[in-house]
């Protein structure tokens, strides 16, 4: 998948989400689990010019938003985070 398909996915689902009545984390826990996946093996990377950096895991095809879900866990077998 391209990079700018991947931002407008993202986009997209981060818009969808803020909403909805879906509960998110706050910042710092937003933060944290960022900082986890950063270090995940599963973690892939896009540049993105017009915000900030876009991601997502390789293991469940999230596009970085799923970490933003007050109830979502890592999907690995043995969660990095919950």
């Amino acid at each position: 998948m391209g990079a700018d398909i991947v931002t407008e996915h993202y986009m997209k689902a981060v818009s969808s989400l803020r909403q909805s009545d879906t509960k998110l984390v706050d910042k710092s826990e937003w933060t944290h689990r960022l900082s986890i996946c950063k270090k995940c093996e599963k973690y892939e990377q896009y540049d993105n010019k017009e915000h900030e950096p876009i991601f997502k895991c390789t293991q469940c095809g999230c596009l970085g938003f799923k970490f933003m879900v007050a109830s979502a866990t890592c999907p690995l077998q043995q969660p990095k985070w919950r």
